[in-house]
């Protein structure tokens, strides 16, 4: 009889992430810039191969910028500048795109477009990132049991060689997908359902006489295709309804490719060759709950749905930046504990309004009602010229972008005076908005440049005061954020920057933001209350005595005074 090689053996960590697909890396490169103690493990043989998601937006780039590593993502992808709607291959009569991205999105985002980027490439990048901080995933390593105390939680993982470690974590991550072990362990409910139709995806070669830099939706009667260009010239993502004829056949073929769209699309299409074909069912679900004391869960563990609008992998990056500065804020003892309970408030009415969003998109793109099947048709020729001539593009466009997305009623933002949160003012738990600093015109600066991934950022506008009061401030300010342990950067914004000014809706008082690492503005207030400022810093932060106040580098830039 073989001899039993497993055995016991015992670690610590602060911080323990299941799951090493976008979501976990995420989780994990954020860590990394803060120096976290982490582990990352997976039970897959290593990274993704296969594209699967490949939608990146606006909103995630400009996260990804934080980690300094959108432009590598850029270079690897294809850019989709506009959507195109199509009914049966014949451009819709109003002869408008359904969401012209670069025209439309240009000075709201530094990335006005949609990103075709495989997830492998995702994945490859983000562990490429890691490796900077000599930090690597446990491949091959999987999830036995976890539980919990309320001081530390204690999973009983499994190497590739049989070994068993036991690893005490102060917190642990569940980014393991649809089929999450920690979920699982945590006895959560995974609410939903699963539709009846069939989708095929695939990756194929292919030439049409269609542009290389849009994306296209074919309607017809009984579904939809949708075409995302690829990196290679005529490398396409095919996302099509399985029609009647095929719904029995186990796999779908090349020639069951050729023929679907020779039939249905309208299209003059000849497709060369596959790398890979899928057929798969949607699956529309939420948890009940995205934390369990000590554990917390995100991305597919916590919520997955219809790919219609490719948001799936956008919103399970923006679960995890949401999620790794509050976590390695508490870890370094910064910030109270009590900041880890605003990831579900803040993450779980997001999730529910994607998923609800992307629910009622797949049941237009697929419905089985005949008359519903040639309402949709109809309604396809108008919709680009009624959504323009009604302002709906602009909500539109920010919701695919996952631009739309604000923290207003967050119990960890706050704003004096007090706002209507209905309003269009810029106001706390709103992504900052982009635009630019007064520079020369030929190198304009992003304001986005001075927010970085570690540290809040304090953005001081000089509104309409002197400079003598404007001076007298950012002393002032500096003596008191000494006393809080997160590092917050002061960054004086005089009144020449008109635009920006202008953008913030700042006008005469000048008025403080407090941007949290994540993008989002998590205090708004005037300068002249600057008691107010401090309450909420309270709330927040953990404070020290401050011997003497030092010119640190991240405590004050003056942006072109």
């Amino acid at each position: 009889m073989a001899q039993n090689l497993n055995f016991v053996n015992c670690s610590q960590t602060d911080v323990l992430i299941i799951g090493a697909g976008p979501t976990g890396l995420t989780v994990a490169n954020i860590l990394a810039h803060y120096n976290i103690n982490f582990r990352i493990i997976d039970n897959k043989n290593g990274s993704s191969t296969e594209s699967k998601a490949l939608a990146v937006h606006a909103g995630t780039l400009e996260l990804w910028d934080k980690l300094r590593i959108a432009d590598k993502a850029i270079e690897q992808g294809q850019k989709a500048t506009e959507v195109h709607l199509l009914i049966r291959g014949k451009p819709a009569r109003c002869g408008l795109p359904l969401l012209p991205l670069t025209k439309m999105a240009e000075g709201f985002t530094p990335y006005p477009y949609l990103l075709v980027l495989e997830q492998s490439k995702t994945e490859r990048l983000l562990i490429d990132a890691l490796a900077e901080f000599s930090m690597q995933v446990e491949w091959r390593t999987e999830l036995l049991k976890l539980t919990q105390t309320s001081d530390e939680t204690t999973a009983i993982i499994r190497h590739d060689d049989g070994s068993e470690e036991t690893i005490a974590a102060k917190w642990v991550v569940g980014a393991d997908g649809a089929s999450s072990t920690v979920r699982y362990e945590l006895n959560l409910e995974f609410k939903g359902s699963t539709y009846g139709q069939m989708f095929c995806l695939a990756d194929i070669e292919m030439t049409w006489s269609l542009d290389r830099d849009k994306y296209y939706a074919n309607l017809y009667r009984q579904g939809m295709f949708a075409f995302f260009p690829m990196v290679g010239k005529n490398h396409y993502r095919l996302i099509a309804t399985v029609p009647p004829e095929l719904a029995a056949k186990e796999k779908i073929s090349v020639e069951d490719i050729q023929a679907t769209l020779d039939k249905h699309s309208g299209l003059n299409i000849k497709v060369h060759s596959a790398n890979w074909i899928s057929r798969y069912k949607i699956h529309s679900r939420i948890v009940e709950r995205f934390r369990v004391r000590r554990c917390f869960l995100a991305g597919d563990a916590a919520h997955i749905h219809s790919p219609a609008g490719g948001q799936g992998m956008n919103l399970g990056i923006g679960d995890a930046f949401n999620l790794g500065w509050k976590l390695a804020l508490v870890v370094r003892g910064e910030t109270h504990s009590s900041l880890l309970e605003s990831y579900e408030t803040e993450r779980m009415p997001i999730s529910y309004t994607i998923l609800n969003g992307t629910d009622k998109g797949f049941i237009f793109q697929s419905t089985s009602n005949p008359l519903l099947q040639q309402l949709r048709l109809w309604i396809g020729h108008y919709l680009p010229a009624l959504m323009t001539r009604t302002g709906l593009i602009k909500k539109f466009l920010k919701l695919i972008m996952q631009l739309w997305i604000h923290y207003r009623t967050s119990p960890i933002v706050h704003q004096f005076p007090e706002i209507k949160k209905n309003t269009n003012i810029v106001q706390a738990g709103d992504r900052a908005p982009y635009d630019f600093l007064k520079n020369n015109a030929n190198n304009p600066v992003s304001i986005f440049s001075l927010l970085k991934v570690t540290g809040h950022q304090l953005l001081v506008f000089e509104g309409l005061w002197s400079e003598e009061q404007f001076e007298d401030l950012e002393s002032k300010l500096r003596v008191l954020i000494a006393h809080y342990s997160p590092s917050i950067c002061i960054h004086l914004i005089g009144k020449e920057h008109h635009s920006l000014h202008k953008s913030y809706n700042v006008n005469n008082t000048s008025t403080l933001f407090l941007i949290r690492p994540d993008g989002y503005i998590a205090y708004r207030g005037q300068a002249n209350a600057l008691n107010e400022f401090a309450a909420y810093l309270d709330t927040l932060f953990t404070k020290h005595e401050v011997a003497s106040i030092t010119d640190d580098s991240c405590s004050t830039s003056m942006v072109n005074r």
